[in-house]
C-alpha cells in the first residue's frame, strides 16, 4: 500500500514490519488492506474521529500514536481515530451467507450477524475492522459509531468523507452510507 500513498506518512511502518508482530486496530487495517489489495481485490480503508472519547487506564490500542494530538485531550475525553478496512463482495448481499460458509468453514461463525456498507454504484463492502480484546478475529463485526468517516479508495486514490455530497473526483455520492447486516442462520 505504501507505493500507493502520495505522500509516505513517517509513523506507516512497512509491511513487513506487521507480520507475527502486535500492533493495533489501525496497523491491523492497514495490514489487512495490505494483503488483500496484493491479491488483487478491492479494498478501502475507512478513518472513523470521535470527540469526547473516554480513555479508562492506559491508551486504549486504537488511540494510536498519530491518531491523538496532546492538544485533543480534554477533562471529558480525547478526540481520537481509527481506522478500518473493508473488502468488496459484489453487490448481492443474499451471496454473503454462501461466502461465509465456504470460507468461514466451523460453527463458531454461523448464528453471528455479518454487517456491510453498500458504496454509491451498490457495491458490498465487508467490514474487517479489528475486534477490541478479542483473540479471533472475524469478518462483518458491526461497525463502530463515529463523528465522522473519511473513507479512502486505494485502486482510485479517491477518497470520500461521510456527510458530503461528492467524493474527492467531484462524483455525486450519497450523503449517508447505511449500514446493513445480515444474520448468518444455522445449518
Amino acid at each position: 500500500m505504501r507505493t500507493q500513498l502520495r505522500v509516505a506518512h513517517p509513523t506507516v511502518r512497512r509491511f513487513g514490519a506487521f507480520v507475527n508482530v502486535g500492533g493495533d486496530g489501525n496497523e491491523f487495517a492497514i495490514f489487512v488492506a495490505s494483503l488483500l489489495h496484493a491479491i488483487g481485490a478491492h479494498v478501502r480503508l475507512s478513518v472513523g474521529c470521535s470527540s469526547n472519547v473516554t480513555v479508562v487506564g492506559s491508551k486504549p490500542p486504537e488511540v494510536s500514536r498519530w491518531s491523538m494530538s496532546s492538544s485533543a485531550a480534554t477533562s471529558d475525553g480525547v478526540h481520537a481515530c481509527h481506522m478500518f478496512a473493508e473488502v468488496r463482495l459484489g453487490r448481492n448481499p443474499a451471496k454473503l451467507t454462501p461466502w461465509a460458509r465456504t470460507w468461514l468453514t466451523g460453527s463458531r461463525w454461523l448464528g453471528k450477524s455479518y454487517s456491510y456498507r453498500h458504496d454509491r454504484e451498490g457495491y458490498v463492502w465487508l467490514n474487517l475492522d479489528w475486534v477490541d480484546s478479542s483473540r479471533v478475529q472475524r469478518p462483518g463485526v458491526p461497525f463502530k459509531a463515529f463523528d465522522t468517516l473519511t473513507t479512502y479508495y486505494p485502486f482510485s486514490l479517491t477518497w470520500e468523507i461521510e456527510g458530503e455530497e461528492f467524493d474527492s473526483a467531484g462524483r455525486a455520492r450519497p450523503r449517508i452510507t447505511p449500514v446493513e447486516s445480515l444474520r448468518m442462520g444455522t445449518r
